[in-house]
């Protein structure tokens, strides 16, 4: 099996930092563009046009 094949299996066991809890994560640390990309991918999901004006704030409270 080649080596770099293996180093993705290996990754694949790594902890998954993705569902890590942030304590002192507040909202002015969210990145605007990646917000407008999360509300534009979810918009088009959902076929809800009106999540493209939503604030940060409101995104956050309402995937909880």
């Amino acid at each position: 099996m080649p080596s770099e094949e293996m180093q993705r299996i290996f990754y694949e066991s790594d902890h998954d930092f993705s569902s890590d809890i942030c304590s002192g994560a507040t909202i002015s640390d969210f990145d605007e563009n990646t917000m407008d990309v999360f509300r534009n991918k979810w918009a088009a999901k959902t076929g809800n046009k009106r999540i493209k004006n939503l604030s940060i704030e409101q995104v956050m409270t309402n995937i909880l």
